[in-house]
């Protein structure tokens, strides 16, 4: 798998919650679109995969590398 979440939660200091138990698989060459309304978690979720945020629970891989809380 190029990209794997499993159980990967965040939420931001002001208390709002942004993910909650996000789990999916995704294989190199897979193209994937990201769709939801306004204020769904959308880019902090963009944020978490790419490392930029750290999940306060679960697992993300990327290239087999882990990020954990």
């Amino acid at each position: 798998m190029a990209l794997s979440a499993q159980g990967v939660v965040f939420s931001y200091p002001t208390g709002g919650l942004a993910l909650d138990g996000i789990e999916f698989q995704l294989a190199g060459g897979e193209f994937v679109a990201l769709l939801a309304s306004n204020g769904s978690g959308k880019t902090t979720l963009l944020k978490v995969l790419v490392g930029l945020l750290k999940p306060q629970q679960g697992i993300v891989r990327l290239w087999g590398r882990e990020s954990r809380r």
